[in-house]
C-alpha cells in the first residue's frame, strides 16, 4: 500500500473510531475550546478557501496539506460527500501514525506539506526536507 493510500486509510479508521473532526465549522469549534489539533487539508482545498486555511492554521501547532489528494478523494476515504478540512486531536494515536506514514512516502507519490502556526507561509515538505517560502509551496 502506498503511503498516501495508507494515510487516507488511517483517516477512514479515525472516522470510524469517532476521532476525526470533519468540516470547517467543527474544526473551528474544537479550536475555540482550546483543543490541540492536527489539521489536514486536501491540496485543492487551498484554492477553494485560502482565507479559511490561513485562519485555521494560525491557531494550531501542526497541519498538513496532502499534495495530490483532492477534496473528493479525501471525502471518499472517510465516507462523506465533501471534506475541505479534517482534524484529529493531537493526543490521538492516529496523529503519530499519519505523520509517520507521510514521512515515509516514496518519491513517486503525492507529497505533504507540514507547517507551523508561527509561519503559515513557510512549510516543510517532510518527504524531502526542502523549505518553501510562500503559500504556493504548499
Amino acid at each position: 500500500m502506498h503511503n498516501i493510500e495508507k494515510t487516507l486509510s488511517l483517516l477512514g479508521m479515525a472516522r470510524r473510531a469517532g476521532m476525526l473532526i470533519i468540516g470547517q465549522d467543527s474544526v473551528k469549534s474544537n479550536l475555540s475550546q482550546r483543543d490541540k489539533l492536527f489539521i489536514l487539508f486536501p491540496e485543492d482545498a487551498l484554492h477553494l478557501s485560502e482565507k479559511t486555511f490561513l485562519s485555521l492554521t494560525k491557531s494550531v501547532d501542526n497541519y498538513a496539506v496532502l499534495e495530490g489528494v483532492s477534496v473528493e478523494q479525501l471525502a471518499r476515504a472517510i465516507g462523506v460527500n465533501r471534506a475541505v478540512v479534517v482534524a484529529l486531536p493531537e493526543r490521538s494515536g492516529f496523529v503519530s501514525k499519519i505523520k509517520s506514514s507521510l514521512n515515509n512516502r516514496s518519491s513517486t507519490e503525492g507529497g505533504v506539506a507540514i507547517g507551523q502556526s508561527e509561519s503559515v507561509r513557510t512549510c516543510q515538505n517532510i518527504g524531502t526536507g526542502q523549505q518553501g517560502d510562500d503559500k504556493n509551496s504548499l
